[in-house]
This record gives structure tokens, C-alpha cells and sequence, in this order.
């Protein structure tokens, strides 16, 4: 599949996702920014209200592999988000791959989210 997503653009569909589905059936964001700029952890998406939620975005599997490298990912009691998911093309990243506790969301050439 052709990836036509740039970074940025997936950082506003995952923003808009958190507020309009979230991570935890029926528990959506209230409010919801992109890409985040803080001291430490800079989320891609990050959603809060009830629950936080952070989604990572990968347009790339190198940066995906580059990512397990982060102090967030090795210590992830250091990081945000109750609910964690990565955000990328269809089939890119799998299952087994992830974190523990990461969720994962595959997005189509349609801009689709499943």
C-alpha cells in the first residue's frame, strides 16, 4: 500500500480521533492537542477528559524501530497517557511488536482508522 500520509496530517486525524471515538470504548477526549510540546515526552496526539490517551505516530517502520529506543518507551511509568496506541499505514507495524499495554490503530489509504 502507497503511504500518502505525511506526519503532521496523521497527528490531526489521531487528535480528532481521540475526541471523536478514544481508546477506551466510550470514553472519548474532551479536549485533544497534536503533537505537544513539553519538558520530556512531546505525544503526538494526547487526549484528556475522563481518562488521558496518547497516540504515537509512525509514518515510517524505521522510525517505529527507532521509537523502542526512547526513555519513554524503556520507562514507561515515565510517560503519559493512561491508554497508549501507535498510529500507523495498514500493516506497517504488528501486534506482537508493540509494547506492553500499547494499542494499535492501522489507518487505511481512505483515511480510515480500524
Amino acid at each position: 500500500m502507497k503511504n500518502n500520509f505525511t506526519h503532521k496530517k496523521l497527528c490531526l486525524i489521531a487528535a480528532k480521533f481521540l475526541r471523536t471515538k478514544g481508546l477506551i470504548p466510550f470514553h472519548r477526549a474532551t479536549y485533544s492537542v497534536c503533537e505537544l510540546e513539553r519538558q520530556g515526552e512531546s505525544p503526538d496526539a494526547f487526549g484528556f477528559g475522563y481518562y488521558t490517551q496518547l497516540i504515537e505516530v509512525k509514518v515510517s517502520r524505521s522510525d517505529f524501530i527507532s521509537d523502542k529506543k526512547k526513555f519513554w518507551r524503556k520507562n514507561p511509568k515515565e510517560g503519559l497517557g493512561a491508554f497508549r496506541s501507535y498510529l500507523c499505514p495498514a500493516e506497517m507495524i504488528w501486534e506482537h511488536e508493540l509494547p506492553e499495554k500499547w494499542g494499535l490503530l492501522w489507518i487505511n489509504e481512505k483515511g480510515k482508522i480500524s
